[in-house]
């Protein structure tokens, strides 16, 4: 059980962002630790990895993919 809403949400959006990396090819990363500076890192290929931050946006219709 979540502790509060908002790492509810944190995850949510991080294992949507996953889910559609992974629809579209690339190997995803996870870090073993909450505490990591980065969500997701990205193996890019071609040895290129790339680390990804994950932002909630709260009280927002839009979802916005940058």
């Amino acid at each position: 059980m979540y502790r509060d809403k908002s790492n509810q949400s944190g995850d949510i959006s991080e294992n949507t962002v996953l889910v559609y990396l992974i629809k579209k090819g690339y190997i995803v990363l996870t870090p073993s630790s909450r505490d990591a500076v980065y969500d997701l890192v990205v193996d890019m290929g071609n040895g290129q990895f790339v680390t990804v931050q994950v932002k909630t946006m709260s009280a927002n219709s839009i979802t916005k993919i940058v």
